[in-house]
């Protein structure tokens, strides 16, 4: 919906951005899609390690990104840096309107992950009930 008031267009947001959640709730579904892909067994075994290892429960992991991600790279090797992918493009899914240019001029999984969160936030204050 539009306003016009002399000659000068303005758009009228009339309702809260579809995509504003928790980021804890978007993170944890991206990370449990990611790793469903895996199989449950592996999926349910890497959540008992990464509370057993590095002492993060799965509702935890957004308050520990950085941890997270040694995690992965740990369990995985090589391979944490598909699974990664695979997670920001689920986190894309949800939050589709976030766009994102890395500081370093690569793909960095924390930077992005810190970016998304900061973004989410901010969405939630603004159009917050």
């Amino acid at each position: 919906m539009t306003q016009t008031l002399t000659q000068l267009t303005i758009p009228i947001i009339t309702s809260k951005i579809e995509t504003t959640k928790d980021f804890s709730t978007i993170i944890t579904k991206a990370i449990d899609e990611t790793l469903s892909i895996l199989g449950e067994k592996v999926k349910q075994s890497f959540y008992v390690q990464l509370k057993n290892n590095f002492g993060i429960k799965k509702e935890e992991i957004f308050l520990n990104i950085d941890i997270f991600t040694q995690a992965i790279g740990i369990m995985f090797g090589k391979s944490s840096l598909l699974i990664e992918i695979k997670i920001i493009s689920s986190l894309h899914k949800q939050v589709g309107d976030f766009s994102f240019k890395s500081k370093k001029g690569e793909l960095c999984f924390n930077e992005y992950v810190k970016a998304l969160q900061t973004f989410v936030d901010l969405q939630n204050m603004l159009y917050k009930d």
